[in-house]
Order: C-alpha cells, then sequence, then structure tokens
C-alpha cells in the first residue's frame, strides 16, 4: 500500500528520467530542398588561340584524312605520231609510220592525309588507256641490178595496239592558308609516280610481195620497259559544297624518265599535261 509521500517521490524521478532523454535526443532535422541550378552559369571549356578566337568554333575545311573519285583528261597523246625510216646497204631498206590512238579520259581514286595545319600528302591510283597503229613498209635482201623488177622481199605489216597504264602518283601539297580558314584553299603540289603498262592487246596483220594477206598474230608486244617513274609538280584549289564534298580541280604536269613503248616509229611522250577533278568526302 503507497502511501502518499512515497506516490509523489516517484512520480517526481518518472519525470526527471523523461526530461533527460528527452534532452539528450534532438529532433530530426526537417528535409531541404536542393539548391536550384544555375545553368545559365554552366559554360563550356573554350580554348583562346593567339589570335583570341574560339577555336571550339571552327571548322576543319580540310580535313585530316579524305579520300575522293578522281577524273582526269589528258592535254597531250600519250604517243607521238611519227616516222622513221632504216637503211642498211645491202639488208635492209624500210618506212615506219605511227599514228596515236586517242584516249584521254582517265579515272581512279586519291587519299589525302593533312600532315601539319598547311602540308598534306596524297597518294593515288588511276588507270588511263592507250593505243596506236603502226604501218611498215620493208624491202629486205638485195636487189639484182640487172633484172628491172625489185628482187627484194616486200613486207607489209599493220599492227593495232592498244594497253592500259596504271599510275601511282604520290605528291605533297601546300596550302597557301590553314585548314579553317574559309573560302577556297589553293595549293601547289610536287612529287612523283610510278607507272605500269598492262593489259596489251595486239593484232598484226601482214602482206609478202603480191601474196594474200595474212591474219591476224594475236600475240601480245613486249613493252620497251613494264615500269617507269616520273616527276610531278601542279597546282589546283579546293572547293567545299554546302553538304560538305571536297571538289579539287587541279592540273598536273609530269616529265617521265624513260619511255614503255619504244620500238621504231613508235615512242611515247615523256611530257604529260592532264586536268583532274576530284570529288572526296
Amino acid at each position: 500500500m503507497f502511501f502518499p509521500k512515497q506516490t509523489k517521490t516517484i512520480a517526481a524521478m518518472a519525470l526527471l528520467s523523461v526530461s533527460r532523454m528527452t534532452a539528450q535526443t534532438p529532433a530530426p532535422a526537417a528535409p531541404q530542398a536542393p539548391a536550384p541550378v544555375e545553368r545559365d552559369t554552366i559554360r563550356k571549356p573554350t580554348v583562346k588561340s593567339t589570335s583570341g578566337t574560339s577555336l571550339i568554333e571552327k571548322t576543319n575545311y580540310i580535313r585530316r584524312f579524305s579520300i575522293g573519285g578522281t577524273l582526269t583528261v589528258m592535254g597531250l597523246d600519250t604517243l607521238k605520231n611519227n616516222t622513221s625510216s632504216q637503211f642498211v646497204p645491202n639488208s635492209i631498206d624500210a618506212i615506219y609510220s605511227t599514228t596515236a590512238v586517242l584516249k584521254r579520259i582517265g579515272y581512279g581514286a586519291t587519299v589525302q592525309l593533312a600532315i601539319t595545319n598547311k602540308l598534306a600528302i596524297t597518294a593515288g591510283f588511276l588507270m588511263k588507256k592507250t593505243g596506236y597503229t603502226m604501218n611498215s613498209d620493208v624491202f629486205s635482201g638485195i636487189d639484182n641490178p640487172l633484172t628491172i623488177s625489185d628482187d627484194r622481199k616486200h613486207t607489209i605489216t599493220n599492227e593495232t595496239t592498244n594497253a592500259r597504264y596504271y599510275d601511282l602518283p604520290v605528291t605533297g601539297r601546300f596550302y597557301f592558308k590553314g585548314r579553317q580558314a574559309k573560302g577556297p584553299h589553293w595549293f601547289v603540289e610536287g612529287g612523283g609516280v610510278i607507272r605500269k603498262v598492262a593489259k596489251i592487246s595486239t593484232s598484226i596483220n601482214t602482206t609478202i610481195g603480191t601474196g594474200d594477206t595474212s591474219c591476224c598474230n594475236t600475240n601480245p608486244i613486249k613493252p620497251y620497259k613494264a615500269n617507269t617513274t616520273g616527276m610531278i609538280g601542279g597546282l589546283g584549289v579546293q572547293l567545299v559544297d554546302p553538304v560538305g564534298l571536297r571538289i579539287v580541280p587541279s592540273v598536273r604536269y609530269t616529265r617521265f624518265l624513260d619511255t614503255p613503248f619504244n620500238s621504231f616509229s613508235t615512242v611515247n611522250k615523256r611530257n604529260q599535261i592532264e586536268a583532274m577533278i576530284t570529288i572526296g568526302f
């Protein structure tokens, strides 16, 4: 049985315990909404060029690497229209005449690699066709002066030959303004080329004296040089159209150091001028 005094003491102790527990346990803080992000203050890092302009906004109008199709038009025939003669006393008396077959269109591909802001290296693979006809009128042997007619063997030969040139040009191009500059990019170039003659087809018919014409010997002739080299110089301009295509018209001069064909009147021209256009991306 509790007495009133004891009851008051117990109640006071309980109140003291609750107050202590309340003081030791802090009330949880109310959650706070994250501060709004000032989006207008976010900026992309900007790299300044030496001129103070932003490089981020510039475009490389001359790409680091580009490739395109190339069309070439020869300004000169690759072979000479030529006549030659051969005379050896009491052996041979001959006249040879060659007419070049006009085949000026060629095509292929060109790649370009930019090395510096104004210097690039190009390499190409171009195919061109060539051809000629050669007529020979040959008297061989010894003529008997005691007879009215010519006793020598008379041979007339007509040769038609077609072939292909595979050119591998490599040039260095120097542009007069940097890759990021707008507008036409004029350039000069120089380098070398390797030419291989292949796909030779030949047809030869022969008439001896008053006999019938024999046709046809189709054995391909052997070129004088299957592989030749040359030196290149040229100039051109790169244009960029609204959809991003690179259009590169140019003119090249090539001086070949040797000739693929060199037989009687059939001789290659060593000087070559061609107009080219490359469309790439």
